[in-house]
């Protein structure tokens, strides 16, 4: 039995590949279909429930298998794990790079929440500006002084909330 993922890296291998290979393409493409779930995304295997990040690879892969009701359960399904009581933030790393070449994406609310997320305290700094500092101790909040986005990160750029309130309060 292969998977959804396995699927679509050996499509797109093939077409980078060995581009003559249509029908491998074709069936692997068949087969990704029939393995769709039916709200639009795709999990490992037909009995998986559908996820983030394997629907994402699927439509990243195997651009064609794109469509509008994939993008529309990647969204929805991405806003409602960001409005949970749990993030991961994997999953907001997917929708970026879903959101990355999508028109009806780029500078969306959905999008601006995700990077905020990711950033650092979600609502951005006007909303951190604004913010009790009591209810800032209580969180945890992250910071880069990183010059190279790229650079690897470690625990030491992750500050506690009642520090990082103390120096919102003294630097307002």
């Amino acid at each position: 039995m292969t998977s959804s993922e396995e699927t679509a890296w050996s499509i797109a291998v093939l077409k980078e590949v060995l581009q003559k290979e249509e029908d491998a393409i074709g069936r692997g493409c068949g087969y990704l279909d029939k393995t769709r779930h039916v709200s639009g995304g795709w999990g490992q295997t037909k009995r998986d429930i559908p996820r983030i990040p394997t629907t994402v690879l699927v439509c990243e892969l195997v651009p064609e298998l794109a469509d509008k009701r994939a993008i529309d359960w990647i969204s929805q399904e991405w806003e409602k794990d960001l409005e949970s009581s749990v993030q991961l933030s994997y999953k907001a790393g997917f929708f970026l790079l879903a959101a990355g070449n999508k028109k009806e994406w780029i500078g969306s609310d959905l999008v601006e929440k995700t990077i905020e997320y990711l950033v650092g305290y979600f609502g951005g700094a006007s909303a951190l500006r604004k913010a009790d500092p009591k209810t800032l101790s209580n969180r945890r909040f992250k910071w880069d002084s990183a010059k190279d986005p790229i650079q690897p990160k470690n625990l030491r750029n992750w500050i506690l909330g009642n520090d990082f309130a103390r120096i919102v309060t003294d630097n307002a």
